[in-house]
């Protein structure tokens, strides 16, 4: 294992640039035309966006219980089948959707695509996000112009006592967000320390962030969106946490995790998105959505669940369980 970890950091250096060459090659021409599409939603008023993945209808539908009627909403299609995609849109024509192409492209590109073409603040929302106070739409999108985010939930794991907001769900200033990108030559996808500027690597020097006192204790790199955060904080802008919930907390809104994970039981985290997927699937009121979907991920159902991993409740606890139950009420509502 240790020989496994070693080769694949001797060889992160060449793989990295040749694959990120790659995906830029084929998602360019996709991500070009939906930034064309973009002006179409001119008319969203402080909108927030989901993207939508294959597989991901169970948990978008109860996600979209969980948002006023009031609430301007985009869907981005990021790779949905065509049988998902008619579902969805005959279930939802009062909902605007931006169709990427079949095959799906990383969030982060999308998520650049988006904020280098809309033109106005935005926020951000994950399917698996589930927001029980109404208000905290509202109280979001009220930013100021110093400031690149609004957020809910904080990641403080660091030497440094930087809060770094958490992006499940978050509202972005988009002029400012963009200022810092342009500026840096940087965007929002994840990147080693091998793969950023010494300019840019002077600049995170500022707040303490080096290769040896990351942003994140328990990870190598920058992950998505952490890159342009952190140089905004070099430079003194803010990010203003609304609330500032870690990503096991439940005040107002709870974020399950994995939410892309269907049959996973190996890690916490895809233990947690694996049982919510399927809570989520076995008790919707729509037969050919369950029948689509098992199909396409296997008949497993929760109690399948807990006969394999005996200690499940245990693990994921009880504030996971008590949530769970209360977001797949919704269905009934």
């Amino acid at each position: 294992m240790k020989v496994q970890k070693l080769l694949k950091n001797l060889l992160r250096p060449i793989v990295r640039p040749i694959k990120t060459k790659y995906e830029d090659l084929w998602s360019k021409p996709i991500l070009d035309e939906a930034a064309s599409k973009l002006k179409a939603f001119d008319n969203l008023d402080s909108p927030y966006i989901i993207v939508a993945v294959p597989g991901c209808l169970c948990e978008l539908e109860l996600c979209l219980r969980h948002i006023p009627i009031q609430q301007d909403l985009l869907i981005v299609d990021n790779g949905l089948t065509g049988w998902e995609r008619s579902w969805f849109n005959d279930k939802h024509r009062q909902i605007p959707v931006l169709e990427l192409g079949k095959k799906m492209i990383d969030h982060a590109r999308v998520l650049d695509m988006i904020l280098d073409n809309f033109g106005k603040a935005f926020g951000i929302l994950d399917y698996d996000c589930f927001v029980f106070e109404p208000s905290l739409f509202d109280n979001l999108s009220k930013i100021e112009s110093d400031v690149m985010m609004n957020a809910l939930f904080c990641q403080t794991d660091n030497q440094l006592n930087i809060k770094t907001p958490e992006t499940f769900i978050a509202f972005l200033n988009t002029d400012l967000i963009n200022q810092i990108k342009q500026k840096f030559g940087v965007n929002s996808q994840s990147k080693y320390f091998f793969e950023i500027s010494n300019e840019v690597r002077s600049q995170l020097k500022l707040i303490g962030v080096d290769k040896d006192h990351p942003l994140e204790q328990y990870k190598n790199y920058f992950d998505t969106t952490r890159l342009w955060t952190a140089l905004g904080l070099s430079l003194g802008y803010k990010v203003n946490f609304i609330k500032e919930l870690n990503t096991r907390e439940a005040d107002g809104v709870f974020h399950i995790g994995a939410g892309s994970s269907h049959t996973s039981l190996n890690r916490y985290w895809a233990k947690r998105g694996t049982y919510f997927w399927r809570r989520a699937l076995e008790t919707c009121p729509y037969s050919e959505l369950q029948e689509q979907y098992y199909r396409n991920y296997g008949p497993m159902k929760t109690a399948d669940i807990h006969e394999k991993v005996p200690g499940l409740v245990k693990e994921l606890g009880n504030v996971y369980f008590e949530n769970v139950e209360k977001i797949v009420a919704r269905w009934e509502k």
